[in-house]
C-alpha cells in the first residue's frame, strides 16, 4: 500500500485512497459491521504505527460487552449493522478517546 500521505503540492488525493474509500462505501451497503469498516480506514491511516493494534481492539469492542464484537465481519441484518452503529456511538472507550478539538458539547 502506498504512503497515506498527499502531497501538499496537488490538491488531488492517490487514486489507491478513492478506491478505498468507494470499496468502504461498498461494504456498508453490503451490511459490514461497522467496527470492521473502522478498523480499514485506521490501517489505511495509521498503518505501522504502534498504537494501531491498541486502537483496533478499541475499535473491535469487547466480546462480553459490545453488541458490535458479538457480530462478525458482516452483520447478519440491517437491523445488526445499526445495533453495531448505535453501540459504537455509545461506547465510553471509544468516546473518551475523541479528540479534544471536536467540542462535542457546543
Amino acid at each position: 500500500m502506498e504512503s497515506f500521505e498527499i502531497d501538499e503540492a496537488s490538491s488531488d488525493p492517490p487514486a489507491w485512497y478513492l478506491q478505498q474509500k468507494m470499496d468502504n462505501a461498498r461494504k456498508k451497503l453490503e451490511g459490514y459491521n461497522p467496527a470492521y469498516l473502522t478498523v480499514s480506514e485506521l490501517k489505511m491511516g495509521h498503518s505501522g504505527k504502534p498504537y494501531l493494534s491498541a486502537v483496533t481492539k478499541i475499535a473491535l469492542g469487547d466480546s462480553d460487552q459490545r453488541v458490535r464484537a458479538k457480530y462478525g465481519e458482516v452483520c447478519p441484518s440491517v437491523q445488526a449493522q445499526i445495533e453495531c452503529l448505535i453501540d459504537m456511538a455509545t461506547d465510553p472507550d471509544i468516546l473518551g478517546r475523541c479528540w479534544s478539538g471536536w467540542h462535542s458539547w457546543i
